[in-house]
Formats: structure tokens, sequence, C-alpha cells
């Protein structure tokens, strides 16, 4: 999935930072409690709940397969 920040973030003691003019992958945060209600999602570092960001694209993207070829 793809969203768009509704606001700039930046962590404090860190170079991390969200422009909100940018969309970014986000990946759902299942290890939260009650993730679901709440809209939870990880971008980059940052945690952020429904109210911080809008849904860009729903369908995630491919992740490209690495083959590897092992000869004896």
């Amino acid at each position: 999935m793809r969203v768009r920040p509704k606001k700039d973030f930046k962590m404090m003691g860190a170079s991390d930072t969200l422009d909100r003019t940018r969309a970014y992958k986000a990946t759902k945060a299942t290890n939260q409690p009650d993730w679901e209600a709440k809209g939870l999602i990880f971008v980059d570092n940052f945690l952020l709940s429904n109210d911080d960001y809008d849904v860009v694209d729903e369908e995630s993207e491919p992740t490209p397969t690495m083959q590897f070829c092992w000869w004896a």
C-alpha cells in the first residue's frame, strides 16, 4: 500500500523525515494492539494512525524475487 502523510513528520534525534507532498510505501502494523481499528501502519521508522495519512494506492507493489543458481 502507498500512502501520503497529511503533514510533515520529523523524528527527534534522527534525520528521518516524511514529506506530505510525497507518497511512501506502508506496511500494516500488525504487531500493534488494535492496529485494524486505529488504522496503524509503519512508514519507514514512523508509526502512523489513520488520522495521519491518506491512502494513494491500496494494492501493494509486487516485490521482485531473487533467484539463485547453485552450480555443483
